[in-house]
Formats: structure tokens, C-alpha cells, sequence
């Protein structure tokens, strides 16, 4: 019993430190290839979309139903699961329309880790305000990014890598978060 309960803490930051890495490693991914091969490599930045998707969906239903803010973790990662299909398996889809589906995900990411946060808020848990600071940021971010100059001046590859990297420091944030609360 001990051992279930023990794992079922544990489990949400392990998905989270992973899901940073795996996000972090598309990012660097991105940010290595140049602009002409980001079609190329677009399969394995849907795939780590795809991977943290069902990671969390999957930690949902494991562990975090009645945690505060699990709901919107639910549809983050049903979202990221959605818009990872484009880049893994659309070929046709264009190097320009790439960037789009990452920058949406990190879009509805931040506006549902500002819901969770205001969710935490209400039950008194601590750390909400730096779920919401992420989540201001991820918006931000997106919003940035999509817009055309910004994207020219950074080319393709280097928005999406961006991205990816924000999402991947605001899972390690997470987990961060999740760490304090085991202690």
C-alpha cells in the first residue's frame, strides 16, 4: 500500500522531468536544423508533442483526478495530443504551417495553466501565482511567435524550437512544484 502511495506522488514529477526532456530534446532538435528541413524533422517534434499528450492523459487518470487543476491538465494534454497529429503525419502540410500548430498548443497550454492556477488559488495551495506567471508567458510566447515578422526575423525552426522550449521549462516547473508538495 505504502509503495502505491508512494509511486503515485512520485509519478507525476517522473512523467514531468521526462516530458521536460523529451520536450527539450525537439528543441534542440529545432534549433540545430536549418529552416529547409523543418518538414524533416516535423514527425519528431509531433512526436514529442504527441508523447507528453499521452503521458498526461494517462497521469490523469492514474493518479491526479481529484487533485485542484487536473481537469485542465486533461485537456492540455488531449490538445497536445490533437495538434501533434499535423506535424507527425501530415506531410503535405507546408514548413510555414508547422510553426502554427506549435505556437496554438503553447497558446491553449498557457491559458489553461492560468485556469489551473486560479483553481489552486481557491483551495489554498501554494505556488499558484508562479502556474500563473508560466502561463502568462506561454501566451505571450504564442502570441509573439505567430505574429509574421517575428517569425521571419526568427525563421521556422527557431520559433518552434522556442516554443518547445518553453514548454518544456514550464513541465520542469512542474515537476519543481510537485517536488515541494512531496516534501
Amino acid at each position: 500500500m505504502k509503495k502505491t502511495k508512494k509511486l503515485k506522488t512520485c509519478l507525476p514529477q517522473i512523467v514531468w522531468l521526462l516530458s521536460g526532456i523529451f520536450l527539450g530534446a525537439a528543441a534542440l532538435l529545432s534549433f540545430t536544423s536549418s529552416g529547409e528541413k523543418l518538414i524533416q524533422i516535423a514527425p519528431w517534434l509531433g512526436s514529442s508533442m504527441l508523447a507528453t499528450g499521452i503521458a498526461n492523459v494517462i497521469l490523469y487518470f492514474y493518479c491526479m483526478k481529484q487533485t485542484p487543476g487536473a481537469k485542465w491538465l486533461l485537456a492540455d494534454s488531449i490538445t497536445a495530443a490533437l495538434l501533434s497529429i499535423f506535424p507527425l503525419f501530415n506531410q503535405i502540410t507546408s514548413a510555414a504551417a508547422i510553426p502554427i500548430f506549435f505556437c496554438v498548443w503553447d497558446l491553449f497550454s498557457g491559458i489553461l495553466r492560468i485556469m489551473e492556477s486560479t483553481e489552486q488559488k481557491a483551495a489554498g495551495e501554494y505556488g499558484w501565482r508562479w502556474f500563473y506567471i508560466v502561463g502568462i508567458i506561454e501566451i505571450l510566447a504564442g502570441c509573439i511567435a505567430l505574429i509574421k515578422p517575428v517569425e521571419e526575423a526568427l525563421t521556422m525552426h527557431v520559433t518552434v524550437g522556442l516554443v518547445l522550449l518553453i514548454q518544456a521549462i514550464a513541465f520542469f516547473h512542474k515537476a519543481s512544484m510537485n517536488l515541494k508538495y512531496i516534501k
